[in-house]
């Protein structure tokens, strides 16, 4: 009985570390592809409410898609980049250009 166990215990912490590594190459794909897309000619936008909505939508929508979380599930924006890992939102940055 201890060996299973054992077994148990070492297949979660490698079924762990796993997750862990697929969460941070989404997010290396979403720092290299989806921002960069997303952010391509902010200098020259005039950033308007109804442009922050559809940009932050956009953003959502591909975080939402890739933690494989349906908007059925009602979990807030802010939970999300949590769990991913995002501080702030990307209109922060477009303010900041």
């Amino acid at each position: 009985m201890k060996a299973r166990w054992g077994c148990r215990v070492r297949l979660s912490a490698h079924f762990v570390t796993t997750i862990l590594s697929f969460l941070g190459a989404k997010l290396n794909i979403y720092n290299a592809l989806i921002k960069n897309s997303l952010l391509y000619g902010s200098e020259t936008w005039r950033l308007a409410e109804n442009n922050k909505r559809r940009v932050e939508a956009t953003e959502m929508d591909v975080l939402r898609r890739s933690s494989r979380i349906s908007r059925k599930e009602r979990i807030r924006n802010v939970t999300i980049r949590q769990q991913i890992g995002l501080e702030e939102p990307i209109t922060n940055e477009i303010k900041q250009n």
